[in-house]
């Protein structure tokens, strides 16, 4: 990414409360692991080299926030991977990243977020409610004045016969069979495999390792990082791992803090995202009812890295010692364990999170893998659209793979337009389907038009599962 492109994104996120960047440089960092500590620090840093909590900070409010990410081999970070506010089991907050974006958020509530950026200014947001129900996907900009872009209402443009024409509809079974490469599945030093299943095929999720001691006292849950698909990898400290000295931490720690929030003049952040997901909402059918958890759910996403960001961007205090001096003067602090564990793998899934029978361990390993296997219900991936922007009168493409479909089901799918076209189309399931995708390919309209897709399972037993997307034609 360019320097502008990245000074454009802050000034972004900046708004959206969705931080990307931490403006802080860490200068005159101690290297001499001699002399006193600070422990008066706020700041935290792991020091075993296989440890994948890198550093814990606590929030001026009393929080803790705890920065996960990998390590090389010598223990260096290379990568934060997720971020959590609070305790995740008592109302606390979950944040991912990938490839240094954020790309994932769990509420309080259990709703969950998804962004896909697709420039410094511009990103696709997709809501799903706690029970999995309803989703909503809506893409989301600023233009110059840091105002949300809206679709425009316009009458259906015969001249172009959009009004006139029909959507096309397809489905196509999706072969998908659990075969997990022995090669794929070589685990390092305290590693943990964990490979994920639904339906006789490989499946993907948020994944996390919790660990316990023999007395069933929770020690950690360790966000684990996706290696491939269906196949999911955590790390345990032992205690036969090297210490990394605490000036290696201080050099590469500042730039992927660099991802974790925006610093902002007064720790604040508006919150357009929430007005432009209400927007979305209010064209489908039951969004303004079935999106109500959503709406009460993202205020918390958006403060809870406001709260991030003032608590690993800056010291809001003038005259106070700059987060660059209190990391480089943080307790260190070398996390093993040496005591027999319990391991249990969870899945974030819907309505509720899944667990796998917990398996008992020796600290250091080699340990056993996991196999997961996330039951036979019904899962529904993100419905996307493609392109996510088109251009006037460019044709798109909506896909959506769904899994372990029972025979007896409906699937809905329908569309509609601020220009007034709409269209739909009705699927039976004769059979079971283990996978499947469905696909869709909508006419294109003039600029400003906004277009709502939606679709819709009815199970045999009456139960509806929605997921809804839209576009807005550039």
């Amino acid at each position: 990414m360019s320097k502008q492109a990245s000074v454009d994104r802050r000034a972004f996120l900046k708004q959206l409360g969705l931080g990307a960047g931490v403006l802080v440089v860490f200068q005159n960092c101690d290297k001499d692991e001699k002399g006193p500590v600070k422990t008066e620090s706020k700041y935290t840093l792991m020091t075993n080299a296989a440890d994948p909590l890198l550093m814990t900070a606590l929030s001026n409010g009393g929080e803790l926030v705890k920065v996960f990410g990998r390590r090389d081999t010598a223990g260096v970070p290379l990568s934060v991977d997720a971020i959590t506010l609070g305790d995740v089991d008592n109302g606390g907050l979950s944040y991912y990243y990938n490839n240094k974006t954020l790309n994932a958020a769990i509420a309080p509530n259990g709703s969950r977020f998804s962004f896909e950026w697709l420039s410094a200014t511009r990103v696709i947001v997709t809501a799903t409610t706690p029970d999995g129900a309803f989703q909503v996907t809506t893409p989301f900009s600023l233009d110059s004045n840091g105002k949300i872009n809206q679709a425009k209402t316009k009458a259906v443009n015969t001249s172009r016969k959009r009004g006139g024409l029909r959507m096309t509809f397809s489905q196509s079974a999706k072969a998908k069979k659990a075969d997990f490469s022995a090669n794929a599945r070589i685990a390092g030093t305290g590693e943990v495999n964990i490979l994920t299943t639904s339906c006789g095929g490989k499946a993907d999720g948020i994944i996390s390792l919790r660990v316990y001691d023999s007395d069933l006292k929770k020690l950690d849950v360790i966000p684990a990082v996706r290696i491939a698909e269906g196949h999911y990898r955590a790390t345990i400290p032992a205690e036969s791992i090297p210490e990394v000295k605490k000036g290696i931490m201080c050099e590469y720690m500042p730039e992927l803090l660099d991802i974790a929030c925006t610093v902002t003049a007064d720790g604040a952040a508006a919150l357009p995202i929430c007005e432009a997901l209400g927007l979305a909402l209010t064209l489908t059918e039951i969004g303004a009812v079935a999106g109500i958890p959503l709406m009460e759910a993202c205020p918390a996403i958006s403060g809870g890295l406001v709260t991030i960001c003032e608590t690993v961007g800056f010291s809001p205090t003038p005259g106070a010692p700059s987060a660059s001096e209190e990391l480089c003067n943080a307790i260190l602090k070398y996390r093993q364990e040496s005591r027999r564990l319990l391991l249990i793998a969870e899945a974030q899934a819907y309505p509720k999170s899944k667990y796998n029978p917990s398996v008992q361990v020796v600290p250091g390993g080699p340990y056993p893998d996991i196999v997961f296997d996330l039951g036979g219900e019904l899962a529904l991936g993100a419905l996307l659209l493609q392109p996510s922007d088109p251009g006037p009168y460019q044709d798109y493409q909506g896909t959506i793979e769904i899994s372990c479909l029972p025979a007896g089901s409906k699937v809905v799918l329908s569309i509609i337009g601020t220009d007034s076209y709409q269209d739909s189309v009705v699927y039976n399931v004769t059979s079971d389907e283990p996978t499947g995708e469905f696909s869709l390919h909508v006419p294109g309209a003039e600029t400003g038009v906004q277009d709502m897709v939606s679709l819709e399972v009815i199970l045999p037993n009456g139960k509806k599962v929605v997921r809804s997307a839209s576009l807005i034609f550039g």
